[in-house]
């Protein structure tokens, strides 16, 4: 049996990206099937929840799918794809919240990191469009991506809505979306903190242990 070549290695690699993004689409329908037939209101929600999360993860392997490079995903149209179902997700008013991107051109995580990367900034991002503005407040939620070091990255999500509650404790919250932020940050040998303040404001430093670029 002859070996591969690196063309049909790569053919390879992008057909099982596409493979493993078509399951999780199917899994993303069948929680929104169920989600609309759930008789409780608090049951569709956390359906949602579940289907955003696995939207973020198939996002992942169709970025790379669609991508030159096979080992690593370009962190700014990574974002603006996780955005934009989001913002559909929750239903609001076209141009009520605004989302700004800040990325340093060419940033890059490997596959390795895409994932718990992609995870946090959805849960982040799901949070302030749920409860920064409400009864239709206006305003601005800014994505900023920072390079600290070789393999070190810090990550900030804020938004200028109307704050956290002062008794939030990070360390201690019962909010799933918080908690996994926490989890995922501490996998990827990262912290959280949150800067309280006019609006809210998430810092994740996370460390890309296979950095690339």
């Amino acid at each position: 049996m002859r070996p591969q070549t690196a063309p049909e290695k790569g053919l390879l690699l992008r057909e099982m990206h596409h493979r493993v993004k078509n399951n999780l689409q199917v899994i993303t329908s069948l929680l929104s099937l169920q989600a609309h037939k759930a008789p409780d209101p608090k049951t569709r929600v956390l359906l949602h929840e579940s289907q955003n999360r696995v939207r973020a993860m198939a996002m992942v392997h169709e970025t790379l799918y669609r991508s030159d490079d096979l080992c690593a995903v370009d962190c700014a149209e990574y974002l603006r794809a996780l955005a934009g179902p989001l913002y559909q997700s929750y239903g609001l008013e076209p141009g009520a919240v605004q989302l700004r991107f800040q990325v340093p051109p060419g940033a890059r995580i490997s596959v390795e990191t895409a994932t718990p990367f992609g995870l946090i900034v959805n849960e982040l991002i799901s949070n302030a469009l749920k409860h920064a503005f409400p009864g239709g407040r206006r305003g601005e939620i800014v994505v900023r991506l920072e390079r600290l070091g070789a393999d070190q990255y810090r990550l900030l999500v804020s938004d200028d809505g109307v704050g956290v509650p002062t008794h939030l404790d990070l360390r201690h919250t019962g909010t799933l979306g918080l908690r996994l932020v926490r989890a995922l940050a501490e996998q990827l040998d990262g912290s959280v903190r949150l800067a309280r303040g006019e609006g809210s404001r998430f810092e994740v430093t996370l460390r890309d242990q296979a950095a690339v670029g």
